[in-house]
């Protein structure tokens, strides 16, 4: 598969789209910026995987670990060998989706009309039967067109009956753009009309040159997602690209590959880049005047490079990301093909593969689906090519990743550049509490340290590796909602009110007017915010009757519902720091003294208090 050298800035269609989700940093913010979740970044990023490729994936358990470690949650593959059948299917039912490559000399075809291989240790079968009899459709996020035809024409046929390969001649009935624009239409056609595969996405084929994107034209009506193929030769992840200028775009550039090359195919739709990135090769390459182009990156540079290849296509409203690939083909430094991977050939972990699982990790947040807020921030300084990125949790942190774009390798003269810090001023509303800083070091490595926050401004040193700034908010609860109720089960609604905390003693009178002084229930309903991550053991003292629900609605923590004088009963949950959890307490009182107290005792503290009313947040 090419390894095209190529980069991208942006396209000009979703220019909107760009600034809308994370603003470069110099900008000062006049309104407050919306976030987008955390997880929506993670979920975008994926790798190339060779499963059926021999060493080093015969290794298959410590590839497997390897990737499910790395937070990476896509991945893209096109062998329909029973091995590697069995292996994405494992990896799907962990989380790790697939985008299948449609490739007829390694098995699936748009339909039965098509060529496909006669090799035995390949199927030959259209993709929807694939796809639905045996890899199986929920474990498939996308189905992407053929791969780079213009380079891998002499490998395919086009009819089943055919035995001679495509062409380059335009006059021929086997012309390989004819082909490529019959096989996206009938394999778009083909999954849409059958439900099992109706909602998968399709992804236009990828090629080579830029020329070939034009022989082959506009797909849209066929396709979801533009395609590219986007590897940067040397170059940082915003360069402005190099070689040949059209449209606006330099070669080599995000902008190039997405105008010229994905957004052909498919007019005015989002990209998905299905190969990409760099190599960690020694190979240089001499030209003929005594220069250098040294086209790959050391394992430093693509350590912190690698983060912003990711980010820099979550800004540009990239669907998908892949990068190439996942382990080096070979121990052999010093060709460029044997050194692509995140891993290197025996498996030990390059600074890429540490810098993106530390990075995946710290923002994945699977399965919670919220609706992001907005933030009033501004950075300040020397803010000169300072990017940023403002991605938020369902507990209510943000995670401001943050760093200078400059390039750190010079290709011309194969040497690292220093890319100075730059000391910048984060402001911040009032309402947040707390910072915390995650730095990456040169072999990827995460440290974590407090940020102080005076008068709502952070001082910060950005770097060409990317920070993480986790913003969070003060606690501002202001209690749960109580519904008192004439008799002892909830039967009749007296009134409504929030109350700060759960700690009353009813000695004489009643709690509200209109609710008698013996013989009444109270329920207490909303969320906890926990302040730390840990054990939580939580205390009810009641007379009489209590039930106390946190987290799980449906299974009470502490059930006694019983008359008994003021008692205590305890019970303990897991709580992470910062989220809000659903708590519901129920009391009833039947007779004589009444009180309900509810306390708690986080981790790391040695005596227990009432819950405090920061914490706690009434029902909807």
């Amino acid at each position: 598969m090419s390894r095209m050298n190529e980069q991208g800035l942006k396209y000009r269609l979703l220019v909107a789209a760009w600034i809308a989700v994370g603003l470069p940093a110099s900008a000062v913010h006049a309104a407050p910026t919306q976030a987008r979740t955390s997880d929506s970044f993670v979920d975008m990023t994926g790798v190339v995987v060779k499963l059926g490729g021999g060493v080093p994936y015969d290794q298959y358990p410590a590839v497997r670990d390897k990737l499910l470690a790395s937070g990476i949650r896509n991945i893209r593959e096109a062998s329909t060998k029973s091995a590697v059948v069995s292996r994405l299917q494992e990896l799907a039912s962990k989380g790790i989706k697939i985008t299948w490559l449609l490739m007829p000399e390694q098995g699936t075809k748009p339909n039965a009309s098509y060529w496909g291989t006669s090799d035995p240790q390949y199927t030959n079968m259209p993709v929807v039967d694939f796809l639905k009899n045996r890899l199986g459709v929920n474990n498939v996020r996308a189905v992407e067109m053929n791969n780079e035809v213009d380079r891998f024409y002499a490998n395919l046929r086009w009819y089943a009956s055919d035995t001679t390969a495509l062409s380059t001649n335009p006059a021929s009935s086997r012309y390989w753009p004819a082909y490529v624009q019959a096989a996206t239409r009938d394999t778009w056609k083909a999954l849409k009309a059958d439900p099992a595969t109706a909602h998968l996405p399709l992804i236009g084929p990828s090629f080579k040159d830029q020329g070939a994107y034009l022989a082959v034209g506009d797909l849209g009506a066929y396709l979801d997602y533009g395609c590219t193929h986007w590897y940067m030769a040397g170059r940082h992840p915003w360069t402005k690209g190099w070689g040949n200028w059209l449209n606006g775009y330099n070669y080599g550039s995000y902008g190039y590959v997405l105008t010229n090359m994905a957004q052909v195919t498919a007019p005015g739709k989002p990209m998905a880049t299905t190969e990409g990135f760099g190599d960690t090769a020694t190979l240089l390459n001499v030209k003929e005047d005594g220069s250098i182009d040294a086209l790959h990156y050391p394992e430093v540079i693509h350590g912190r490079y690698l983060p912003r290849w990711y980010f820099r296509h979550y800004l540009g409203g990239t669907h998908l990301a892949f990068v190439y690939d996942f382990v080096d083909d070979a121990d052999n430094p010093y060709r460029d093909e044997d050194n692509f991977g995140m891993l290197r050939h025996d498996l030990t972990e390059k600074p890429g593969y540490k810098a993106i699982k530390n990075l995946l990790n710290l923002l994945k947040e699977p399965g919670v689906n919220f609706t992001p807020g907005s933030l009033d921030y501004s950075l300040t300084g020397n803010i000169a090519d300072v990017q940023s990125v403002l991605l938020q949790k369902s507990n209510g942190d943000f995670y401001l990743n943050a760093w200078v774009e400059k390039s750190s390798w010079d290709v011309a003269k194969n040497a690292m550049i220093a890319v100075p810090s730059q000391a910048v001023t984060l402001s911040v509303p009032a309402s947040i509490g707390s910072a915390t800083l995650y730095t990456l070091d040169d072999q990827g490595n995460m440290t974590s340290s407090s940020v102080a926050i005076t008068n709502n401004q952070l001082s910060l040193n950005l770097t060409d590796r990317v920070s993480v700034i986790k913003l969070t908010p003060r606690p501002s609860g202001t209690g749960l909602t109580a519904q008192y109720y004439s008799g002892n089960n909830s039967n009749y609604l007296v009134g409504t009110r929030v109350d700060p905390t759960v700690d009353f003693n009813w000695r004489t009178g009643a709690p509200m007017t209109g609710v008698p002084s013996d013989n009444f229930s109270v329920v207490w309903s909303g969320y906890v915010q926990a302040v730390s991550s840990g054990t939580y053991t939580f205390t009810t003292t009641t007379d009489d009757g209590v039930r106390l629900f946190v987290g799980d609605l449906k299974t009470p923590l502490i059930d006694k519902w019983l008359n008994q004088s003021a008692t205590a009963w305890s019970a303990t949950v897991q709580l992470n720091a910062g989220q809000k959890y659903p708590i519901r307490v129920e009391y009833y009182e039947h007779g004589g003294d009444a009180s309900a107290r509810l306390e708690w005792l986080p981790p790391g503290q040695s005596a227990k208090q009432v819950v405090p009313q920061l914490q706690l947040y009434p029902a909807p």
